[in-house]
């Protein structure tokens, strides 16, 4: 459900984008069009794993529980918050590398719907599911236009 739910998320960021003029995609396409098999595999098998334990596993809970204690019991649905856009921040600058507006932006919005994921199923599966379907739609529309 989440993995659908980031493609969507995608393609709505990247429509309101092109009305715009800010749809800058064409470095993540040149990037992506020149990984090597194995990388490109890697990219939606290891990088979903190793990612989600990351930010969604280790900084996500790190942060929110810090936040949690700094702000005290009746803030602690704000420490949360305040968790998942600090996480996702991290996480679109991750890619900053793509050198993309578009693809910091989906990044941002895909991390804080990883971060929801995790939250509602209390488990990083789902968040590393929807990050692998994510990303291998990604790189498969990328290769087969």
């Amino acid at each position: 459900m989440f993995g659908i739910a980031g493609i969507a998320l995608s393609m709505l960021i990247s429509f309101a984008l092109s009305l715009v003029g800010l749809l800058d995609t064409a470095p993540v396409l040149d990037k992506i069009s020149r990984l090597p098999p194995l990388v490109a595999i890697a990219a939606f098998t290891l990088a979903p794993l190793s990612e989600e334990l990351l930010f969604r596993g280790l900084l996500l809970r790190s942060v929110s529980d810090s936040l949690g204690k700094a702000a005290g019991g009746k803030f602690a649905r704000f420490a949360w918050l305040a968790a998942v856009f600090l996480t996702s921040l991290l996480f679109a600058l991750f890619h900053l590398s793509y050198g993309s507006f578009a693809e910091l932006l989906v990044a941002f919005s895909l991390g804080a719907l990883f971060c929801l994921s995790v939250k509602k199923s209390g488990s990083l599966i789902p968040a590393i599911i929807a990050h692998a379907i994510f990303n291998f739609a990604s790189i498969a529309i990328m290769v087969l236009t």
